[in-house]
């Protein structure tokens, strides 16, 4: 398995650095495209705007933003807890082997919601 992995990226390690050195930074550098085909390109990609690094105090001081983001921490806790935890209480409380576990892991987390 150790010995598989670089095989197998190989191919992609390697194409990467040739288009890293062999494609040009934007359409206006490509030595391949006539200049018609440069000019038409061009007129249909945007100029690029200086980045804008500032931090938007406004936003963070908002209590939407702070509420949206610990809903989400407290959806996104709850589910690890739920994922890492129900397989042992299941063992647990019936003494089924893990595969058992797993299946019925699956068959309730494959099952629509009641409505």
């Amino acid at each position: 398995m150790a010995v598989a992995l670089p095989r197998r990226s190989t191919p992609a390690v390697v194409l990467g650095i040739i288009f890293l050195f062999y494609l040009p930074d934007s359409p206006a550098h490509a030595a391949w495209l006539t200049p018609s085909e440069r000019s038409a390109i061009l007129s249909l990609v945007p100029r690029p705007r200086p980045a804008d690094i500032r931090i938007h105090p406004p936003t963070l001081r908002h209590p939407r933003v702070w509420l949206l983001g610990i809903f989400m921490f407290c959806m996104l806790a709850s589910n690890y807890a739920y994922v890492f935890t129900a397989p042992v209480i299941l063992q647990k409380a019936t003494g089924f082997s893990i595969t058992r576990v797993g299946f019925l892991i699956a068959a309730m987390n494959s099952s629509p919601p009641p409505a």
